[in-house]
């Protein structure tokens, strides 16, 4: 018995000990050479330091396995075309994005913060949080199916921008290109939306400028104003 439970200890520490050991911090490879991948792994964190690059070259592809992190202060420079897929958490502070033919396709989350100058393809399946500056350039597509909630600012300029799921706008999307919306867009209190919308309207929330005014609203100050007016008239009389 004494046997058993030592060996059920020495298990649970290899499986500790191999679970530790697999998490790391990975150095920026540099440059990712044509038709290879680099992956960061669940419990890995890949950090892009200020002023460092790292090369997706051409054909290459960056995987982001769901619980691996991805972290950029610097810059992440893809060649056409070359591919980000992400299914697990990136956080942009620096410049990140697709290039021509290039997609980024994200199952997972991005918190945007810095600069993504897409001038390929994105196609969001899950949540991008945009504080920064979102900006489709190009003529490629920027396709939602998820949640984008954005306060910065979202640029598109001749290319399509398709949203089958929901935007949350609190920032300003400045559009010159082809917005097709089959799904929801809405716009909150201080929000902006300049350009075309085609399909479903932006429905717009908490906005006094879209608001109709309820009925005691207006009939309250107007009842008021006329009572006292009838009193003072009273007393003239």
């Amino acid at each position: 018995m004494k046997m058993i439970k030592m060996l059920c200890i020495a298990l649970a520490l290899i499986v500790f000990c191999t679970g530790t050991v697999t998490a790391a911090n990975i150095s920026n490879p540099g440059i990712v050479n044509p038709y290879e991948n680099f992956t960061v792994y669940s419990g890995d964190t890949l950090t892009i330091n200020e002023s460092d690059v790292m090369v997706l070259d051409y054909f290459s592809e960056l995987i982001i396995e769901k619980g691996g992190t991805v972290v950029i202060y610097g810059r992440i420079l893809t060649k056409d075309p070359a591919d980000i897929n992400n299914s697990g958490s990136i956080y942009n502070h620096g410049t990140f994005g697709p290039n021509d033919w290039g997609y980024l396709y994200n199952h997972g989350y991005i918190e945007n913060t810095g600069y993504i100058p897409s001038s390929g393809n994105i196609i969001n399946y899950e949540l991008i949080e945009n504080q920064g500056q979102l900006s489709n350039l190009g003529y490629y597509n920027l396709v939602n199916y998820g949640v984008i909630n954005n306060t910065g600012q979202i640029y598109n300029s001749f290319s399509d921008m398709i949203n089958y799921g929901t935007i949350n706008n609190c920032g300003e999307i400045n559009n010159h290109g082809v917005f097709s919306n089959d799904g929801t867009v809405y716009g909150h209190t201080g929000s902006s939306f300049s350009g075309e919308i085609s399909g479903n309207q932006i429905q717009w929330i908490d906005n006094p400028s879209y608001e109709v005014p309820e009925f005691p609203t207006i009939a309250l100050p107007m009842i008021a104003i006329l009572g006292l007016a009838f009193i003072f008239r009273r007393r003239k009389d």
